[in-house]
């Protein structure tokens, strides 16, 4: 048996198909699923050529190329930490007080497995994070007293790196964006790699140099 619907203000057999000119298939095609459906291979598409960092678990395009020989990292961030660092150095004008931010944090993300050189890369930087984000003091002391600290490499040991190493990565800094925007984040970049740390705070404190233990809490 045939039966007849209605659509569109229109009869129609149930057993015939709409004409693909017809206000429901433009609806589809045009307003409805297929639009959602390719968008959403789109995006499955591009979460494929992704990959999560081995350091920082930050997510950057899937690719091949160098890394860093000792902060571990995947090809993908270390190519966007070299363009955040480039972009610094060519405004030093604009980010000269505040870059070290950038070099501690990702270093402290990216903290490789125990050796001697990682020992004192995590080492040096998360004093420094120590003296700029906790004891806020002003970056041109926060480098002397680094100076300072790499006078005593071996009595640095190695810290069991956090699982989780802070909510922002490099991966959230983009080029476009406002200088004071990107000084911001700097910022809270840095805070959030300190206190993903926490757990080790007490024995980076005592790792200030004797001058600038005054300033810790």
């Amino acid at each position: 048996m045939v039966t007849r619907s209605k659509i569109h203000g229109h009869n129609r057999r149930s057993s015939e198909r709409e004409p693909a000119d017809s206000p429901g298939v433009r609806f589809y095609v045009i307003g409805g699923w297929l639009p959602s459906l390719t968008a959403a291979l789109g995006g499955y598409r591009q979460i494929m050529n992704m990959e999560l960092c081995i350091g920082c678990a930050g997510l950057f395009p899937r690719k091949e190329g160098d890394t860093h020989r000792y902060l571990e990292s995947s090809p993908g961030c270390a190519e966007a930490c070299g363009r955040l660092f480039a972009q610094h150095y060519e405004h030093m004008d604009i980010y000269g007080d505040v870059y070290r931010l950038a070099n501690d944090a990702y270093a402290v993300q990216h903290p490789g497995r125990p050796s001697r050189q990682t020992i004192n890369s995590a080492a040096i930087h998360l004093i420094r994070l120590c003296l700029t984000i906790e004891q806020g003091l002003p970056a041109k002391y926060a480098n002397d007293a680094v100076l300072a600290a790499g006078q005593r490499k071996e009595d640095y040991w190695w810290l069991k790196p956090p699982v989780l190493k802070g909510s922002i990565t490099v991966a959230d800094f983009v080029e476009a964006m406002p200088p004071e925007e990107h000084r911001k984040l700097l910022r809270r970049w840095a805070g959030s790699a300190w206190e993903a740390w926490a757990e080790h705070h007490d024995t980076i404190r005592q790792w200030l140099p004797a001058k600038w233990k005054r300033h810790a809490g």
